[in-house]
């Protein structure tokens, strides 16, 4: 896995639906806050960040292109899904976001 330098957090764009992310935190099932959380298909890492800012600390995100991505809240696996062979090292995720 490898780390990515973060711009400004602030700045970070949600390739969504607006207000989509803030909507999915307050729906979350009950979790504890270290659960290993991933999010396939990360984009810039919006939602990953978002979680960082309510407490997850376990989190990880996969995309095809790690240029965009703008937190470095998170551990980060550059691959495409389709081609690839994904190591995460055994880790077991108790949430998973596509």
């Amino acid at each position: 896995m490898k780390g990515v330098a973060a711009p400004q957090v602030e700045s970070l764009r949600e390739k969504t639906i607006p207000g989509l992310h803030e909507s999915l935190v307050r729906h979350l099932p009950p979790l504890d806050k270290e659960a290993a959380v991933l999010d396939v298909g990360c984009g810039t890492g919006a939602w990953l960040e978002r979680l960082f800012r309510h407490g997850y600390h376990n989190l990880y995100g996969i995309d095809v292109e790690l240029s965009q991505v703008g937190t470095a809240n998170a551990q980060f696996v550059e691959a495409d899904l389709e081609v690839d062979d994904i190591h995460l090292d055994g880790r077991k995720f108790q949430l998973i976001r596509e």
